[in-house]
């Protein structure tokens, strides 16, 4: 496939998405948003791939919405809503792939680069990098998600200060907070990925993708007992439709170590 805002490199069962506007910090508009959904459909269909990694080109993850692309957009209702609607399904899009998502954030990540952010499910950040939503300081309220996804992992009142203050945070604070996983000075960022890539290259990606789904199907349940019962039904089914489980516990037994 051949992308004009994205960079696609698959390299020992691992996908890496670059987002490639460097002029414009990687901000998102509607054409990156329609390849992302490309490079989410490689993810689903090649069930080679373990993790999808999700970076910046050069100076910044992303910073945010394309402000000349929504100035253009806020002319027309129903452009606004198609954009709208691209930043709302690619989020989700990717909480339901098969495999982890791992951010990995040098730079800016702001606004609308923030809320992609939150929808991975690892984030490794250089402890120089600056994260925050920046929607308010130009008059605009987030629309992909941070309103909802900060106060469920940072608690209500850090999350509304961020989106309130236009505030940023290093890399470091975003671990502190937790935003982020884990920080590490830049040059030495990609060496911590691939410490997290190298541990899921032999997972079982029908095991890997089951955990995701029980995980956040569960989590938004208000009842821990649903929740868990939630998780059980999960398992089963993981086990009745995947042969992984039968091949993990024979290796086992057998005290070698599986090949998925």
């Amino acid at each position: 496939m051949t992308f004009n805002t994205i960079k696609l490199e698959k390299t020992d069962r691992i996908l890496t998405l670059t987002l490639d506007r460097p002029d414009a910090l990687n901000a998102l508009n509607s054409e990156m948003l329609g390849e992302m959904h490309q490079a989410f459909a490689t993810v689903r269909e090649d069930e080679e791939i373990k993790a999808l990694v999700i970076r910046g080109n050069e100076r910044a993850f992303s910073a945010g919405g394309d402000l000349k692309f929504v100035q253009q957009v806020l002319k027309e209702p129903k452009a606004f809503a198609e954009y709208r609607d691209q930043i709302y399904e690619a989020l989700f899009a990717l909480e339901k792939l098969p495999v982890p998502v791992i951010a990995v954030v040098r730079g800016f990540a702001l606004a609308g680069g923030l809320e992609l952010v939150m929808a991975c499910d690892l984030v490794l950040v250089a402890d120089d990098a600056k994260l925050g939503d920046q929607h308010i300081n130009v008059g605009l309220i987030p629309g992909g998600g941070n309103t909802q996804r900060l106060p469920r992992k940072l608690g209500m009142q850090r999350a509304l200060h961020l989106m309130f203050t236009g505030g940023r945070l290093s890399g470091k604070e975003a671990v502190e907070w937790g935003l982020a996983y884990k920080s590490a000075p830049s040059d030495k960022l990609d060496d911590e990925v691939e410490a997290v890539l190298a541990s899921l290259r032999d997972r079982s990606r029908p095991a890997l993708g089951a955990i995701k789904k029980a995980t956040y199907e569960g989590w938004q349940m208000p009842n821990l007992r649903d929740a868990i019962r939630h998780e059980t039904l999960c398992m089963t089914e993981y086990i009745t439709t995947s042969d992984h489980p039968a091949q993990g516990v024979q290796a086992f037994m057998e005290k070698r170590t599986p090949k998925f």
